[in-house]
């Protein structure tokens, strides 16, 4: 037996269900669509700001361009102030020549390419250490170090000296460092 629902229950009935479905407008319609707006209005703001930072670049990539050229005319001028790098023969006859000028017997050379160094850029250079015996008098030598030191893609890093009873044949070992461009 059903009993008819009095006017008050129905109304309570009809505001529970009106309820109910306000409830899940709000919670599977309106929440959704607040949180997708919330999501385009951050993903606007990010664009917003990236568009602007491109603008920027895009302003300054004149001033970029410009410092890369300078940057490059710099390297070309410091390039060209060492030699390029060359054979161990055309070290030889360069490091035999030099000390020969100066009147100094070489008795013994070595000539050793390290490893590149690890870098972030390119290489541009390349250390040659060479080790030379050399025979011949203290004042030679002097002018040999001053010769070496006007160059500047070479160094001398080592000098000993041992004198002999005859000046003339005093033993000298000195070490050089050239810097060579690399094609």
């Amino acid at each position: 037996m059903i009993k008819k629902m009095s006017k008050r229950e129905k109304i309570l009935l009809f505001s529970a269900a009106l309820l109910v479905f306000i409830y899940l407008v709000v919670q599977f319609a309106l929440f959704p669509l607040f949180s997708a707006l919330t999501d385009a209005e951050t993903t606007l703001e990010y664009l917003t700001a990236e568009r602007a930072r491109f603008e920027q670049d895009l302003a300054s990539l004149p001033l970029m361009r410009d410092g890369n050229r300078h940057a490059q005319e710099r390297l070309d001028s410091i390039r060209a102030a060492y030699p390029e790098l060359v054979p161990n023969e055309d070290i030889d006859v360069l490091m035999t020549s030099l000390v020969t000028r100066h009147n100094l017997s070489p008795t013994l050379l070595r000539i050793a390419r390290p490893g590149a160094a690890e870098a972030d850029g390119p290489e541009l250079f390349r250390t040659v250490i060479v080790t030379m015996n050399l025979i011949g008098r203290l004042d030679s030598l002097q002018r040999l170090v001053d010769e070496v030191d006007g160059k500047n893609f070479m160094r001398i890093t080592d000098l000993s000296h041992s004198e002999a009873s005859d000046p003339n044949l005093s033993t000298q070992s000195v070490t050089f460092e050239l810097m060579y461009v690399l094609p």
